[in-house]
């Protein structure tokens, strides 16, 4: 698996886990739900930058988005 598809599973896992919607998610972070969701589905690259703030916006460490395996 790719890193880009693993972010993705694991985003949508953290998005779940805290109930937030894709939308409750963009707005917190400031873009379109269409856009998280393109991340999810590894459509689009983020950068580091962009990873770190949806990180916090998850309370997760970033470092666990794209490295830890969580299907």
């Amino acid at each position: 698996m790719n890193i880009y598809k693993r972010l993705g599973i694991n985003l949508r896992n953290a998005r779940h886990r805290r109930r937030l919607s894709q939308k409750e998610l963009a707005e917190k972070l400031g873009c379109s739900s269409a856009h998280i969701g393109k991340i999810e589905n590894a459509n689009v690259h983020c950068t580091i930058g962009e990873l770190e703030r949806i990180a916090a916006a998850l309370d997760v460490d970033y470092i666990d988005l794209i490295t830890k395996r969580d299907t």
